[in-house]
């Protein structure tokens, strides 16, 4: 927000002046010949409190170096410079050469320490607090009476003052150290002095850079109501808010500048592409024994910016298998009725195989408590159509119901990018509970209670600066008498358990996961390797069962977007079945 990087400013240079005493015993820098004098090796007599290694550590001087008056005064400072880093202002350090070798040409270097007891806070005031009471300021600043005085903690100190400065509405609040004097008895008497500033209201917005997303849909991320205390966590979430659009390649921090209204907030974006088009194509071989593969494939089309005002509208059609198929129709309106409430509807249509068509209607409110928490109220209309309808049921002895459910999802994502996270959670549960009616037949009039359950948790961890862990879990499970076909979850293929075909097993419940690394080679381009475990069970009292595929891939960033190819296996899988897909995913 603001550059406030003034909290040690007079610390540093106050630290020397508490050194009780740095002694350097008069020595010959030259050998018995004139020759400049070498170093052979640093000893140290008396620490205790510091060992010797992180003395020698601490010391610039190294073997070979040459001795001369101000390289060795600088060897004493790093010594007391070692034992204020641990409160010990009041150590004496001797430096004297010893042990010389034969020619006279090098010598050792002794250092004599009497380390004295830690130096300890006796005393803390604060000066030139005009607004920010005393004790607020004391127990922001965490260093209390009797407390070592340990210089890091200082700084950490004044950081955290700034810090409630500007909670409190003075972010060009200053701080630093003014003074540090000896109270007796090594207890230290700390004045930290602070200038305030001015307290900020901000009476209002303004926004740079957008060309296509009206300003009004980014400001209204704010949830701010004019005017209000400038407050830097409000701030931070706005900036969260509008990062987890999805429509911009960046976001700045927000700047404070003057307005007539007293002061302003400014946040600049820049526009990214609004949208997306992602496209899979898999070739899955025949099991050994059979002939025929099958071709499977998915093309999916997202505008995340309609007319600039941030609606969304998604289409997607996926190829399963020879005769399976679905389409997918999405839209949503963001920010109904001007209250923080998305709201969204979902048409699919799925044809299995020639058996039966499932076909959903569904709708969601979508309450937005925070810039990564969501609670929504949804709710679910099902009919499951036979293909051939003979009497009550299809063909294949499906018979045709209907089913509603309603229901809460709740949703966590603190992702750090949407495209290729490398830091983040992602989690969401949902919960819906319904009724399910059979169509014609003897259980016609009949009602089934029906329960669906299910979550998806993702995490990513970024081990170093180009290694990220992917590591995900997710569960389904529906609860009704007689389950039909339609009913059931799916699992199987490219987007959930790799190194099988597409929907391959389905049931009453089902769980799933990944452990996946990715070595990141540039931009978002990188390689994986991963594992996928899962469990089936079927239902219908069938025993489930597990089973995991396995396999590597990657993802390079290329000017026709992001190209993907993985090579999977299932188990027991041999080689000549290995699951090939490739996917390109592109904005534009």
């Amino acid at each position: 927000m603001c550059t406030r990087t003034r909290a040690g400013r007079g610390l540093r240079g106050l630290f020397p002046l508490l050194l009780a005493g740095v002694l350097l015993l008069p020595s010959s820098r030259s050998s018995a010949d004139g020759s400049r004098l070498v170093l052979l090796e640093l000893k140290f007599y008396g620490n205790e409190a510091v060992s010797s290694g992180d003395l020698r550590d601490a010391v610039s001087l190294r073997r070979g170096d040459l001795l001369t008056d101000s390289s060795v005064a600088r060897a004493v400072a790093d010594v007391t410079g070692a034992y204020r880093e641990r409160s010990r202002y009041g150590a004496v350090v001797v430096a004297a050469s010893e042990g010389y070798s034969d020619d006279s040409s090098s010598a050792d270097l002794l250092f004599t320490i009497r380390e004295g007891n830690p130096a300890a806070i006796g005393r803390i005031e604060f000066r030139g607090l005009r607004y920010l009471p005393a004790g607020q300021a004391r127990e922001a600043f965490g260093n209390s009476e009797g407390d070592p005085l340990d210089p890091a903690r200082l700084e950490e100190g004044l950081a955290a003052l700034l810090a409630e400065c500007e909670r409190s509405g003075f972010p060009f609040a200053e701080a630093s150290i003014g003074g540090i004097s000896d109270g007796g008895d090594g207890a230290m008497t700390v004045i930290v002095d602070v200038a305030e500033g001015d307290r900020v209201t901000i009476g209002e917005m303004r926004v740079e850079g957008n060309t296509e997303t009206k300003s009004y849909v980014i400001l209204r991320e704010s949830r701010m109501d004019l005017p209000v205390l400038f407050d830097p966590g409000t701030s931070s979430r706005f900036v969260g808010r509008l990062r987890r659009l999805g429509l911009f390649s960046g976001v700045e921090e927000p700047s404070i500048y003057a307005a007539p209204t007293g002061h302003g907030l400014l946040v600049r974006v820049r526009e990214g592409r609004m949208n997306t088009f992602d496209g899979v194509l898999g070739y899955a071989p025949a099991p050994q024994g059979t002939t025929g593969g099958s071709v499977t494939g998915r093309i999916a089309v997202w505008m995340r910016n309609l007319f600039g005002t941030g609606r969304k509208l998604e289409a997607e059609w996926s190829k399963f298998g020879p005769s399976s198929q679905e389409i997918k129709l999405a839209y949503e309106e963001p920010w109904a009725f001007g209250l923080p409430v998305n709201l969204a509807g979902r048409f699919s249509q799925r044809q299995q195989d020639t058996s039966y068509v499932d076909r959903r209607v569904s709708a969601a409110a979508e309450f937005l408590a925070s810039a990564s928490l969501s609670v929504s109220a949804v709710g679910e209309y099902q009919e499951v159509i036979p293909s051939v309808t003979e009497g009550s049921t299809g063909a294949y002895g499906i018979a045709g119901s209907t089913a509603a459910t309603i229901g809460l999802v709740a949703r966590y994502d603190t992702r750090d990018d949407r495209v290729l996270p490398r830091d983040g959670v992602n989690f969401r549960s949902e919960y819906r509970t319904g009724t399910r009616k059979a169509d014609g037949g003897p259980d016609s009039a009949a009602r089934q209670n029906i329960r669906h359950l299910g979550f998806d948790f993702d995490v990513f961890i970024a081990l170093r600066s180009a290694h990220v862990l992917n590591i995900s879990l997710h569960g389904r499970e529906i609860s009704t008498p007689s389950p039909g076909p339609g009913d059931l979850y799916r699992i199987g293929g490219f987007r959930t358990l790799r190194g099988f075909r597409e929907d391959q097993f389905n049931g009453t419940a089902l769980a799933w996961g990944t452990a996946e690394y990715r070595l990141i080679v540039e931009g978002n381009s990188f390689f994986y390797g991963f594992f996928d475990p899962g469990y089936v069970d079927p239902g219908a009292d069938e025993s489930g069962f597990f089973t995991y595929g396995y396999g590597v891939g990657m993802r390079l960033e290329t000017g026709l977007g992001l190209i993907g190819v993985s090579f999977a296996l299932g188990e027991g899988d041999p080689v000549a079945e290995t699951k090939i897909h490739f996917g390109l995913i592109n904005d534009f």
